[in-house]
């Protein structure tokens, strides 16, 4: 049973987020963005990549998010994914104090 199990996961979709940058230097998380496959593209058998940009409140929620992706299938749950997301407080407040916008990638593949 747990075999079956195994199997059939490996199979689901699955989108890999990187690290988000700001100025070359990792983001740090309080809740990551955590990306959900889009059914429609996994039905399609697509896969695809996103860059998305983003400024942080000093509350850490991002907003004026834009999402560059290899296919616009991806945008509206890459866009999610940063919105859902906060930046820990210390850097949310120095990117806040600066306006530099950040930069988080996320790869979607098929298992």
């Amino acid at each position: 049973m747990s075999r079956a199990v195994i199997l059939v996961l490996a199979m689901l979709p699955a989108a890999f987020p990187a690290t988000a940058q700001q100025q070359g230097t990792p983001v740090q998380w309080e809740r990551p963005p955590i990306p959900e496959y889009p059914t429609s593209a996994a039905q399609r058998g697509l896969e695809g990549i996103c860059q998305i940009s983003f400024s942080v409140r000093e509350t850490g929620e991002p907003y004026n998010i834009n999402a560059t992706c290899t296919d616009s299938v991806f945008t509206s749950a890459a866009t999610r994914a940063v919105e859902r997301a906060r930046v820990a407080p210390k850097l949310a407040y120095r990117s806040a104090a600066s306006q530099t916008p950040l930069m988080y990638s996320v790869q979607f593949r098929l298992g």
